[in-house]
């Protein structure tokens, strides 16, 4: 049973808020969560933003789930700047500054 800790959808059309849940992977984005963690409002622009339960955070990671792209970009947001491993590393390009006639050697 793999966990992620991800968004669910709620609210209306053009009034959009998640809450930040502990589910499987393999469930829907808006199916049974396992915990309620947190929430995310966009259309608000104060400190109540972005809510997250630092201690239920801690938890379920320790238990071995993993934080998606989102979550760790709204957490790092906030200063929990403990999930920067989670974060992607997005490099550049193997190929880079090649031409398609370096590319094509390399690969025969």
């Amino acid at each position: 049973m793999a966990l992620k800790i991800r968004l669910a959808r709620g609210g209306s059309t053009h009034d959009a808020h998640y809450k930040i849940v502990v589910i499987e992977n393999t469930k829907a984005r808006d199916g049974q969560a396992t915990d309620i963690i947190g929430h995310y409002h966009p259309n608000v622009h104060n400190e109540n933003r972005v809510v997250i339960d630092i201690e239920k955070l801690n938890k379920w990671i320790a238990n071995g789930a993993k934080p998606t792209e989102t979550v760790v970009r709204l957490g790092l947001s906030q200063g929990l700047d403990f999930l920067a491993k989670f974060a992607p590393k997005h490099g550049e390009s193997k190929n880079k500054g090649k031409t398609k006639k370096q590319i094509k050697a390399e690969k025969n």
